[in-house]
């Protein structure tokens, strides 16, 4: 069973509180010690992948293709029995998102946790899901301001904070970490058919898939065998900065117990290769 680190996650709130504040601003000698090569923090980095698809597909289910023991799992569905029986470490978003108890923190705290954790304690977080996370908000503006709907102008903060959070889980990548980002689907009104997107509202489908590197778009077949299409194809929203590894993506069987960590391995060995030859690795993003 996921080991909740709800404990730690309050500790280190407190201790990062205590230590806030101790280097003085202004201080040149930090800034230089920053400085890195712009290859190296690209070759170290790591890839921030978007998942989306219907309720049930097995989007969760995906996890278990991760290490379990450097897997963190963010929890804003309120504790699936999905992953049940595995062994990596999560973490509950309170409800109402303010609230933190023995058993889920409140955003700020798990924002807080983002700011400290390293790779060499996870290689892997997991955000379940983008589209939950953004009704709890526009849920807590309507608490705060004790309103039962959302004006026009208030989605667009709704939007803002959103932005504001995903960004802290994908810059969670510049520490060697991957995120892979989960969301709800829907289909838009465009076309006879319509086309499968991410189930978001305007503002947070635009940073949604401004901050993912990759976007797969998952299904289950009538043999309830899964697939993801990372691949632009007609109908589906999916995106690649990585066009030239496409194929090997895809090429990852993927009832592989191993798949979403094959897919990354299989990403960042393209990327080494684009940077040894000197090509830009993240080019603009093509939907």
């Amino acid at each position: 069973m996921a080991t909740s680190i709800v404990g730690e996650v309050q500790a280190r709130v407190a201790t990062a509180e205590t230590a806030r504040g101790v280097r003085k601003a202004g201080d040149p000698a930090a800034a230089r010690a920053a400085i890195r090569p712009v290859n190296k923090i690209v070759a170290a980095a790591g890839v921030t992948v978007g998942i989306y698809g219907d309720a049930g597909v097995g989007k969760t289910s995906l996890v278990r293709t991760l290490p379990a023991d450097k897997t963190l799992f963010v929890d804003c569905e309120g504790g699936s029995d999905v992953l049940a029986g595995w062994d990596g470490a999560s973490l509950t978003l309170a409800e109402d998102l303010v609230t933190t108890s023995d058993r889920a923190v409140s955003l700020k705290d798990c924002m807080a946790l983002l700011a400290t954790i390293q790779a060499d304690e996870f290689r892997f977080v997991v955000l379940d899901s983008v589209s939950l996370l953004e009704k709890r908000v526009g849920d807590a503006i309507l608490a705060q301001r004790g309103k039962e709907y959302l004006a026009l102008g208030e989605y667009g903060d709704m939007g803002q904070a959103v932005q504001k959070y995903l960004r802290a889980f994908s810059n969670l990548r510049w520490r060697g970490i991957n995120v892979i980002l989960i969301a709800h689907a829907t289909k838009s009104l465009r076309g006879e058919d319509g086309v499968a997107n991410p189930l978001l509202q305007a503002g947070s489908a635009k940073s949604f898939s401004h901050l993912v590197s990759v976007l797969g778009y998952m299904t289950v077949g009538l043999n309830q065998e899964r697939s993801i299409t990372w691949a632009r194809m007609p109908g589906i929203a999916a995106k690649s900065r990585y066009d030239g590894c496409m194929s090997d993506i895809e090429a990852v069987p993927k009832d592989s117990k191993e798949y979403l960590g094959t897919v990354l391995r299989r990403i960042w060995a393209h990327r080494a290769n684009l940077i040894k030859a000197g090509i830009n690795p993240e080019p603009e993003a093509v939907k």
